[in-house]
């Protein structure tokens, strides 16, 4: 999924904070469903939108295809992807 995409400011204040980011990338959505023979999953690819803000304290990432969005504290967002980079090491 590594591929070059453009992260740009919000600017449309109803879409976010001064101080927001936002970029379109491919993603893999999946789902997890409990069936007769144990746990099974379907994946399929799909298209998000990920944005970002300080003043907020909030990432969020939301699937334009199945209207979905998950917004985790960007503190958290940051210091899990610094431990992945530093156990990459």
């Amino acid at each position: 999924m590594c591929r070059e995409f453009e992260i740009r400011r919000v600017t449309n204040p109803k879409e976010g904070p001064d101080d927001g980011v936002e970029c379109t990338t491919n993603a893999v959505r999946t789902i997890f469903q409990k069936g007769i023979f144990g746990k099974q999953m379907q994946q399929s690819k799909t298209k998000v939108n990920i944005k970002a803000s300080c003043s907020l304290g909030v990432v969020s990432i939301s699937d334009q295809e199945s209207g979905h969005m998950i917004t985790v504290s960007i503190t958290e967002m940051a210091a899990i992807l610094n431990a992945a980079l530093k156990a990459a090491e």
